[in-house]
């Protein structure tokens, strides 16, 4: 069995989707060594919606051309339009379509005519949630039978702190003191930060923030309008923007945490929950989209735009420890059924499959 991977997904700084599916695709090779596999990717890291566009229009089914595999596994979104290779796709989310107003140009092009068109011309589209599997048949127009879900598995680095040394070194290098909860994802709208910053200073205001609030991501527009907000709240002293950090770094600052916070208006799996949650930490999340699936009932839902409600619900975690211990210790218990040897194992199912077929 010969497979291609388009591994441009995972290449620069890994978050998000780079993140899965380079895990996916390595859990995949140790679980069928028997597979040779074909790696292709371009110099440049981040590729603009016309680079991306001309890559999987005319590099990849060339390079599928000379290498002739069985078929070209995409593991972050659209498969090449044209090529006479049968392909799989992983399709993560939606959210160019979820939030179409955000897209401009090419990227709005990329988004409404390209990304449907070529995951409707794959043999067998992969979704990582039952929400995004909906979406995809909904909005794509694939239909049921060739969309199989797959949950995302999560990378074995992320685990409690018994196994861990440097917590503290981390704590002293970022400047942070316990307690604190953590937000993790790209500053960007759809993650809903400022709510989330509007939500903590209600506490402040009520003489309820004994804890401190972490937040981790690249810049993805929003990072300006979040520290002006601290700035004029008055924050500085209570909120940390730590910007992109490495993978051990985020894994002490997990283990360190009190809990979690993801408030998203809108994921397609919602990767940093089951990393908090394999680090042993519980938290409050956003009741929409797929991270209900994700959380099941370890962590306190709440509406992702009240912030009201989700005052009352980091002020009610950080105050009741019994509560706090029993949602982490069932978090960790489920992020169990999120093993990446489990998502390895089911992909690989689906790969001999098509190749039958």
């Amino acid at each position: 069995m010969k497979i291609a991977v388009d591994y441009q997904s995972v290449r620069g700084k890994k978050t998000g989707i780079g993140v899965a599916a380079q895990n996916l695709v390595e859990a995949i090779r140790e679980e069928a060594p028997e597979i040779e596999w074909l790696f292709y990717s371009r110099p440049k890291d981040d590729l603009s919606a016309p680079e991306r566009i001309f890559w999987e229009s005319i590099e990849l089914p060339l390079k599928t051309w000379i290498d002739k595999p069985d078929f070209l596994y995409s593991p972050g979104f659209a498969p090449p339009i044209l090529g006479s290779v049968p392909s799989v796709v992983t399709v993560h989310d939606l959210i160019g379509i979820a939030f179409p107003g955000n897209q401009r140009g090419f990227s709005a092009f990329y988004w409404s005519v390209w990304l449907p068109a070529a995951v409707r011309r794959a043999r067998k589209v992969i979704a990582s949630s039952e929400w995004t599997r909906r979406g995809i048949e909904k909005y794509l127009k694939v239909p049921a039978g060739r969309v199989s879900v797959v949950p995302l598995g999560v990378d074995a680095a992320f685990k409690k702190a018994g196994e861990l040394s440097d917590i503290a070194s981390v704590l002293a290098r970022q400047r942070i003191e316990p307690p604190f909860l953590i937000s993790v994802g790209t500053l960007e709208p759809r993650k809903n930060h400022l709510c989330l910053l509007r939500a903590y200073d209600m506490l402040r205001q009520r003489g309820k923030n004994r804890f401190s609030l972490v937040i981790v991501g690249k810049d993805g527009g929003t990072q300006r309008l979040l520290r002006a907000f601290v700035k004029e709240r008055g924050l500085e002293r209570n909120v940390r923007l730590l910007g992109y950090i490495d993978r051990r770094e985020l894994v002490a600052l997990y283990n360190a945490a009190w809990g979690y916070v993801m408030i998203s208006l809108y994921e397609g799996f919602g990767l940093p929950a089951l990393e908090a949650m394999s680090c042993g930490v519980s938290g409050i999340c956003s009741n929409r989209t797929s991270l209900p699936e994700v959380v099941g009932d370890t962590a306190i839902l709440v509406d992702p735009e009240n912030a009201g409600e989700i005052a009352d619900a980091m002020d009610r975690f950080c105050e009741d420890s019994l509560l706090r211990n029993r949602l982490s210790k069932d978090a960790w218990e489920r992020s169990k059924q999120f093993s990446m040897t489990r998502c390895a194992r089911q992909m690989v199912e689906i790969f001999k499959n098509e190749i039958q077929e």
